[in-house]
């Protein structure tokens, strides 16, 4: 059985695992479960992400110039920065989709 509805101006601590919060828009009491990981985790996955993207141009740089025409992994390798690069520019908001604008949102779903 779900927690009872939270103010809407209830304070939902960082620090806590999981928290439930009411969703504004849904016409039932619905509950959307919010999880809260801890910055290092956040730090981590940025790195690793930004470190996948440069080795996957240096390898595909390689594998472009065996091909005879190399534009699809350059394609590939574009596609896959402009997804990176709406990924983490979400580490300006600290990765919570809770203080991101909604016209980010929007756009980083449409891009992905």
């Amino acid at each position: 059985m779900p927690p009872p509805l939270l103010p809407t101006n209830t304070y939902i601590p960082t620090s806590a695992v999981l928290t439930y919060a009411p969703v504004k828009e849904a016409r039932q009491s619905t509950y959307v479960l919010l999880v809260m990981l801890p910055l290092g985790l956040k730090v981590s996955w940025f790195v690793l992400s930004l470190l996948g993207l440069v080795s996957n141009w240096v390898a595909f740089i390689a594998f472009a110039r065996a091909l005879r025409p190399p534009w699809l992994p350059i394609v590939y390798c574009t596609a896959s920065t402009v997804l990176q690069i709406s990924f983490c520019l979400g580490f300006i908001w600290r990765m919570r989709p809770s203080i991101m604008p909604r016209g980010f949102c929007a756009a980083q779903t449409v891009l992905i």
